[in-house]
């Protein structure tokens, strides 16, 4: 019986092709490549018909067909989508899931040295350059490191077809809505939440799992108020400096109810998380002042990874 005989019912012409292929494959390789590719031909053709999606590019072969940008945005979702190979539970839309606006609102250890929280890839085409630290310009590099760090032994028009999904993704001159330090504190208090259970269960792993992700999220964050060695900003230098020194309180406060629970003394460890509360709503507002002077305001964070950009060239 064929392999293909479930495509004869609605797909007779494309149900022909496959089974001559397959036919063929052990006698005429040559005739049953022709056929694949027939049929191939004739999937790409229906699939331009019947999706409204699809630009119909000037010349109609299979090789303009196939490279279409439109197109290349479709086959991109699939490796978007695709498993990966180690771990079945896990693909690009594990964390960045498109029916919550393309982000789980979680924290991920990626081999970056920490744990960090997942961003959203909508408008992402503003935000580069990439990663916590920045280390990435292109949606390539990043496609590379993961493709890498996680042996995905995707091929190059995977890489590229991806690429293409990503920009789709994140294609507009700016963010819809720009993120800020209030949307920051935010995230981060829900985030945190989890102590309000965790502490009074008297679950260390829990406990030292979160304070350590948003330990790292509170750093992050520090630094995105530059101090006065950057010279690529101006003004507000005492406002920044009071950021900066305001978010080294929290992290500390959230270390320091890191250390009790694992003294075991969740009383002491309940009354700093408290504290640690009360140092977050005296914070914001210092963050808030200094906002315009930091890397949420988009031609701050243009001028200072220009900068940076600038000096890695002359470090060459």
């Amino acid at each position: 019986m064929s392999n293909f005989a479930f495509l004869k019912s609605e797909w007779p012409p494309l149900h022909e092709a496959a089974i001559k292929a397959e036919a063929l494959a052990c006698t005429d390789a040559r005739t049953a490549c022709f056929q694949a590719r027939r049929g191939l031909e004739l999937l790409v053709h229906w699939l331009y018909k019947y999706d409204e999606k699809l630009r119909l590019p000037y010349q109609d072969n299979l090789s303009a067909l196939i490279h279409e940008p439109t197109f290349k945005q479709i086959a991109g979702e699939a490796v978007f989508n695709k498993p990966f190979p180690h771990d079945a539970a896990m693909s690009c839309a594990s964390c960045h899931q498109a029916d919550a606006v393309f982000v789980d609102h979680k924290v991920h250890d990626i081999g970056t040295g920490g744990f960090f929280e997942t961003k959203t890839l909508v408008n992402a085409n503003f935000n580069a350059p990439y990663f916590h630290d920045g280390r990435f310009d292109t949606f390539d590099e990043v496609v590379g490191y993961f493709d890498k760090h996680y042996d995905l032994g995707l091929s190059g028009a995977e890489r590229a077809d991806l690429v293409a999904y990503l920009e789709t993704i994140g294609d507009a001159d700016e963010p819809t809505t720009r993120n800020s330090v209030q949307a920051e504190v935010d995230e981060l208090s829900a985030f945190v939440s989890v102590l309000d259970v965790a502490i009074p269960a008297r679950d260390t792993a829990v406990i030292l799992q979160a304070i350590d992700s948003v330990g790292a999220e509170w750093r992050e964050i520090g630094e995105r108020f530059p101090d006065r060695r950057d010279t690529s900003i101006e003004g507000g230098i005492g406002e920044r400096l009071k950021a900066r020194a305001s978010v080294r309180g929290l992290v500390l406060t959230l270390r320091q109810v890191a250390m009790a629970a694992e003294a075991g003394d969740f009383t002491q460890a309940t009354r700093l998380y408290a504290e640690y509360g009360t140092l977050v709503t005296a914070a914001t507002p210092q963050l808030k002042a200094a906002e315009q002077w930091s890397l949420f305001n988009p031609e701050v964070h243009r001028r200072h990874f220009a900068a940076l950009a600038k000096l890695a060239a002359l470090g060459k």
